[in-house]
């Protein structure tokens, strides 16, 4: 094991204080994003009795959302600060885990601490200060990982082939992406070919077992086993447009470079592997798991998308680390890891800022719409934020057929047809374009918004 730094406590303890700022701020500075109304007006409507998928329009598969909409089997009144709780916690989880693969991996106890303190934090500031379903996806991914580690060291091979791959499964339920971790893993067992039938045998039963435990329970629904895959495949909706994920937003490029800044040790990662005492079969492997959570960024790069990515750098770089016998000069190592610290905390106060902005921009929003528009409507909202839903107790226009999803996935004449009598319509201005040719079908009202003016649409 080699020591990064000799000052790597106190690195650690302005990761925690900047964690503990930001979590203070969640709490205190309510902000729910476009992607927190979806999940929880779904999970509403999932413990209000409506099942997932069939009486539920929606892309995404349960888990996460089961999940996160926990606070809804102890009461009716949920708080957005119980759910966000919820997503808090598993993202502290998910840096336990990642601290007892670092232990596994033969890693000092400070050093394990200060990465999965800096993966708490990247994840938080890469929109984990909002309620997301990567969090889930992600603790799922390493605890199967963790168990994966016992293959590597031919230790309860076949026990551990079958509980990895069940939890491979669960993160694939909790978001489809999840499901990335079968490319390295798999590729392992191909690369080592002992008792390899075998071993792929019990592997596919564990990934299989949640999903057909899933296909039973819709199957006493009336659903058959085509409908079953294109559902949990992302198909859950029929979109007019795109595949759910990145139709309308440009390249994160401000996102990239600040990820590679606040993990800029990765450069030090060739040069450690040069060294490495592992088998290639091993350094394969690790290689392949930073390299196919990239595939996620394929569909789009959000901010999120990224913390599938962190764990799998920071395993990579440890691996390197701890193997290699490559001797770099501290000076290098400690100066790396300012830049990445430096950076962490850079976007630590960015966060830190924009969630007071934010929550003030959206509690004015909410008291304008709420003035307009009852509790309890059916509502569609076509580039207002989703959070409203969820904030405002707004039911959807047509709840098994369009969902909560968001706007530019349908045509205009598609959401027309899924209107009755007295459902609203909430228009940003250049959505308004697009329905301006239907409005003799609607009453309507111009209201002064936060930023522009929107439009609200009785159908008549």
């Amino acid at each position: 094991m080699i020591k990064i730094w000799p000052n790597i406590k106190l690195y650690s303890g302005v990761l925690l204080v900047f964690i503990g700022l930001m979590i203070y701020r969640i709490f205190k500075y309510t902000f729910a994003s476009y992607d927190c109304g979806y999940y929880l007006s779904v999970a509403r409507d999932m413990y209000n009795g409506n099942t997932f998928f069939t009486d539920i329009a929606v892309s995404y598969n349960p888990l996460g959302i089961l999940i996160l909409g926990f606070p809804y089997f102890f009461t009716d009144s949920t708080t957005y600060s119980m759910h966000v709780f919820v997503n808090l916690l598993f993202i502290t989880l998910g840096g336990f885990m990642l601290f007892l693969i670092l232990r596994r991996l033969k890693t000092a106890v400070q050093t394990a601490l200060f990465f999965s303190l800096l993966y708490i934090a990247i994840t938080i500031n890469y929109d984990g200060n909002v309620i997301m379903l990567e969090p889930y996806s992600v603790l799922f991914q390493l605890i199967a990982l963790f168990f994966f580690l016992n293959v590597l060291d031919e230790k309860k091979v076949f026990s551990s082939l079958f509980f990895s791959g069940i939890y491979i499964s669960l993160a694939f339920l909790s978001k489809q992406f999840g499901l990335f971790l079968l490319l390295p893993t798999g590729m392992y067992l191909l690369l080592k070919q002992t008792a390899l039938i075998k071993r792929i045998s019990i592997y596919a039963l564990g990934v299989i077992t949640p999903l057909l435990l899933l296909f039973l329970f819709y199957m006493s629904k009336g659903v058959d086993i085509i409908q079953y895959i294109s559902f949990i495949l992302g198909k859950g909706v029929s979109l007019d447009y795109g595949n759910g994920t990145g139709l309308v937003d440009t390249v994160n490029t401000t996102g990239i470079v600040n990820f590679i800044i606040a993990t800029f040790f990765l450069i030090l990662i060739p040069f450690y592997l040069k060294k490495s005492e592992l088998k290639k079969s091993e350094i394969f492997f690790f290689i392949l798991l930073p390299i196919s959570s990239l595939s996620v960024l394929i569909f789009a790069n959000y901010n999120h998308y990224f913390q599938y990515v962190t764990p799998y750098i920071i395993i990579l770089f440890i691996v390197a680390l701890n193997t290699s016998q490559q001797k770099l000069k501290p000076i290098i190592n400690q100066l790396v890891f300012i830049v990445s610290v430096g950076m962490v905390v850079f976007l630590s106060l960015k966060t830190l800022k924009l969630q007071k902005r934010n929550s003030k921009y959206l509690m004015k929003g909410l008291a304008i719409v709420e003035q307009e528009i009852p509790k309890e409507s059916n509502v569609f909202l076509s580039r207002i934020s989703p959070a409203f839903y969820y904030l405002l107790d707004f039911n959807s226009i047509n709840l098994n057929q369009i969902g909560y999803t968001f706007p530019e996935y349908f045509k205009p004449e598609t959401i027309l047809n899924s209107l009755s009598t007295g459902d609203y319509l909430v228009l940003t201005q250049s959505y308004y374009e697009k329905y301006k040719q239907f409005s003799n079908q609607f009453s309507q009202k111009k209201v002064e918004f936060t930023d522009e003016d929107i439009y609200i649409f009785i159908k008549k």
